[in-house]
């Protein structure tokens, strides 16, 4: 069985290939949809990437703001992620499934820059050894 260490590394692995993915969608001017999906993606692993570092059991949910909920109770500073984040639970299903028609390159651009900025404060929180 993994250690919370070696599953927060690989949460955290696979966080930065989903980033990989959004931004090379945002280079390369493909569909938003895709980049939308990873960045959310990114957002949830990394969560769980901390929730298992903390050896707590990440659920089985795409819903950022329950991860979150769990993971504050430890790092409070991370509740100033709860705006920024609001609309990425749009991005876990609906650009899979409909079409996201009020979304702007722009829009996912900002959003690149949150789950920048959240991967920068996870790996600060995560211990050495488990950070990719």
């Amino acid at each position: 069985m993994k250690s919370g260490r070696d599953t927060a590394r690989l949460f955290a692995a696979r966080a930065e290939d989903d980033l990989l993915v959004a931004e090379a969608c945002l280079a390369h001017s493909l569909p938003l949809g895709p980049a939308c999906f990873h960045l959310q993606q990114a957002a949830e692993k990394l969560l769980k990437a901390l929730l298992s570092a903390d050896e707590i059991r990440a659920p089985w949910t795409h819903n950022l703001w329950e991860l979150l909920a769990l993971i504050e109770v430890k790092h409070p500073e991370l509740g100033l992620f709860r705006t920024p984040l609001s609309g990425f639970g749009l991005y876990a299903v609906d650009s899979r499934y409909d079409e996201l028609t009020d979304v702007s390159v722009e829009m996912v651009r900002d959003d690149l820059v949150v789950v920048q900025r959240l991967r920068e404060t996870i790996h600060a929180l995560l211990p050495p050894e488990a950070r990719p």
